[in-house]
């Protein structure tokens, strides 16, 4: 009993395309690596800064900073799945419901940015949180695009 590997067929199974051929996924993991380097950069600030609003801060980015990448490439593979489901008559809204969840941690990274971008003891890292949090925002208009679903 059991499953017989010489039974399935090539065709029965389909090879997922690797994330760096997704132009989204690709900067969405760029992003990710520059929210890593200010987390970073956030654990060395000066002693006037608020602790409380860079630790909230660290918290938020570190959590979406891990799961922006992997969840975008889970968004773009399953909508690929899907397009090839409604075909058959089969409707799923998996890959958007997931790409409202990057979009709800993207929207909250940029919040956090932003506040940290106006707390004046950051200095040269207000520049770089705002850069973050334009980039955070154009995500969110690129995946609400990609999905259709109307939320910008």
């Amino acid at each position: 009993m059991g499953i017989d590997l010489d039974e399935i067929k090539d065709f029965d199974y389909q090879l997922l395309q690797a994330p760096e051929e997704f132009p989204l996924y690709n900067l969405a993991f760029k992003f990710s690596q520059r929210l890593k380097k200010l987390v970073d950069d956030l654990r060395l600030v000066p002693e006037a800064a608020d602790e409380y609003l860079i630790l909230e801060g660290i918290k938020v980015i570190s959590h979406y900073q891990s799961l922006i990448p992997p969840k975008v490439y889970w968004d773009l593979t399953s909508k690929a799945e899907e397009e090839e489901e409604k075909k058959m008559g089969i409707y799923v809204l998996d890959a958007e419901t997931s790409a409202f969840i990057v979009i709800r941690g993207l929207l909250a990274v940029a919040e956090v940015l932003k506040n940290l971008a106006r707390h004046r003891p950051l200095g040269v890292l207000r520049k770089n949180c705002l850069r973050l949090a334009k980039i955070s925002l154009k995500l969110v208009e690129m995946i609400d695009w990609e999905f259709n679903l109307g939320m910008i």
